[in-house]
């Protein structure tokens, strides 16, 4: 059987929102190259010469796909757009990594740009190998960077699976969000101001409450928001006061909070957030999972519990070492994931609570044949489209779960390392819950490629992967 390209052939829209997206990047780069000329360090050349590479492609592109008429995404473009984005802003950030004077290997840097952007968080160097304070800051604004682009990723692509940005805000939170929010465009201003404040928040609390200095403040913050939990600080996350662990773990819960919802509850709507059913199921899950880690380690403090839990829940994955007699239920809580609209991984709650309601009527209607068992989510009916698209994600997340942990296996990983190593990255979580997690710099090439593609899938949910083959490779 014939395979054709079955993309529409006017690709002016991607090749245009592709430069324009480098070109704003190579500025962001730029800005960290003049940082780095007044701090009088060694990774000027890095970033001016990516930032140029960065630009110069990035303007190459829009003025080539200018010409073209620009029109709506096509469902196959959208698909396509959402992954070569991921793609092209993955290998543009792993250039000034790649040139500074760490010398990495080209997959060792951009494994260290798909984990931030994922926000895995998962490092192949210590702290100590960026000794630029630019550098490191690249790193951690990539996350704050991958944790707004993940929203507006669901923003741009659930309307394809009709489970959309205004279909699925509405499930969430009645008709509110369609009032606030009634276009994407202007839904997506509105998450960037949350996330952006939120950010700005978190950071002066850590700043003036907690008392942490003005890097740390800033790096915790942002690690915190996007649950990235890469924070290169000087400051381990166990060894931080009661005061900086309580607000971090505010700041790690508004990130894995939809941040739609926060508009109208900063306009004065404060029950909003407690009426949504997906923002109770998670709270639900952490409840549990605290109660969990506290009767098991009674020996440490109450709020080590919370924090550790809420870490885990939200998948920010700040270090923690007893994890590691703990990985079972932290397994557990990263694979169901934070809420839809958030920065967090996972499969969403929202997805197994939908799940969980359809086997409940399931039994209803072998137990009473002749009743009407609708399913219901914050009030709505959802439709069988919209019911088949969650079996859909959902079925899609555990096989690539299945075939990473396959192919991490043939890499040489045990068995049982490559099952928790797959969850780790598929859940952009990066909590080292294996014994993999102390050998990480010894991941050998084919590993590493397998875990970054793995953390990608894990931001498209898998279905985009899937979605952008089938769009380009149909058959005829």
């Amino acid at each position: 059987m014939m395979m054709r390209l079955s993309l529409d052939p006017k690709s002016g829209p991607i090749g245009v929102a592709l430069g324009w997206l480098a070109v704003i990047l190579g500025i962001c780069m730029g800005v960290h190259g003049l940082w780095a000329w007044i701090l009088k360090e060694g990774v000027v050349h890095a970033f001016v010469f990516s930032a140029f590479m960065s630009v110069t492609m990035g303007g190459v592109a829009v003025l080539a796909f200018s010409s073209k008429r620009i029109s709506a995404f096509s469902m196959g473009q959208s698909f396509f757009l959402t992954l070569a984005l991921w793609v092209v802003v993955s290998v543009l950030s792993a250039l000034p990594i790649y040139f500074s004077p760490m010398n990495p290997a080209w997959v060792d840097a951009l494994f260290e740009s798909v984990s931030a952007l994922t926000t895995t968080g998962l490092s192949l160097f210590s702290e100590k190998s960026y000794a630029e304070t630019s550098l490191k800051f690249w790193v951690v604004f990539l996350q704050w960077l991958g944790g707004f682009g993940i929203v507006m990723t669901a923003v741009i692509l659930l309307p394809v699976l009709r489970m959309g940005s205004g279909q699925l805000m509405s499930a969430e939170s009645s008709d509110q969000s369609e009032k606030i929010a009634p276009r994407s465009a202007t839904m997506a201003t509105y998450v960037l101001l949350v996330y952006g404040v939120l950010t700005v928040c978190v950071g002066l609390s850590l700043k003036y409450c907690a008392g942490l200095p003005l890097w740390d403040s800033a790096t915790y913050a942002i690690a915190s928001v996007s649950t990235g939990g890469i924070a290169m600080s000087q400051y381990s996350a166990l060894d931080l006061s009661v005061v900086t662990k309580s607000i971090l773990s505010i700041g790690m819960l508004m990130g894995s909070i939809t941040l739609i919802l926060f508009v109208p509850f900063f306009r004065g709507q404060w029950r909003i957030l407690v009426k949504d059913d997906q923002v109770v199921g998670m709270l639900k899950v952490l409840v549990i999972t605290c109660i969990g880690v506290a009767f098991w380690h009674k020996s440490r403090p109450l709020i080590d519990s919370v924090f550790m839990s809420i870490s885990a829940v939200s998948g920010t994955g700040f270090p923690a070492e007893s994890i590691f007699n703990f990985g079972g239920l932290f397994w557990i809580v990263t694979l169901i994931g934070g809420c839809s609209g958030s920065a967090s991984g996972g499969i969403k709650i929202f997805r197994l609570q939908i799940m969980y309601r359809m086997a409940k009527n399931h039994i209803y209607r072998m137990l009473n044949p002749s009743g009407f068992y609708p399913t219901v989510y914050n009030g709505q009916r959802l439709d069988n489209t919209q019911v088949n698209a969650v079996m859909a994600v959902v079925f899609f997340y555990l096989l690539g779960w299945i075939l990473a942990t396959t192919a991490l296996t043939l890499c040489g990983h045990h068995l049982n390392d490559a099952f928790t190593l797959a969850s780790s990255t598929l859940t952009n979580s990066g909590l080292p819950l294996g014994q993999w997690a102390d050998h990480v710099n010894d991941f050998s090439s084919a590993s590493k490629w397998v875990s970054m593609l793995t953390m990608l899938s894990g931001r498209f949910e898998c279905v985009t992967l899937v979605g952008a083959f089938l769009a380009l490779f149909r058959s005829k």
